[in-house]
């Protein structure tokens, strides 16, 4: 699977509430029957792991493998922020 898109596809998708992070934002885990999209979408490259552990590892593999995003050059969001400011 690739995309969200694709990984949707008119399929019933749940989405179970976890907790709020520390900007009163809700984090929760959607998924199309046992399939955690969440990790689907990290695990090809096409999300990252940002301030959460629960996919890291999964990130990683991902990053060995080069999928998508870490097939060339990526800076965090916060990073080329940064750079684009200098």
């Amino acid at each position: 699977m690739s995309n969200l898109s694709t990984i949707i596809s008119g399929q019933f998708v749940r989405c179970v509430t976890e907790k709020k992070d520390r900007y009163k934002r809700w984090l929760v885990t959607c998924y199309i029957g046992k399939l955690d999209i969440n990790e689907n979408m990290v695990v090809n490259g096409n999300a990252i792991s940002y301030m959460s552990k629960k996919y890291k590892k999964t990130e990683n593999d991902a990053k060995k493998v080069n999928a998508r995003t870490w097939a060339g050059e990526f800076k965090l969001p916060s990073e080329w922020r940064k750079l684009k400011k200098k």
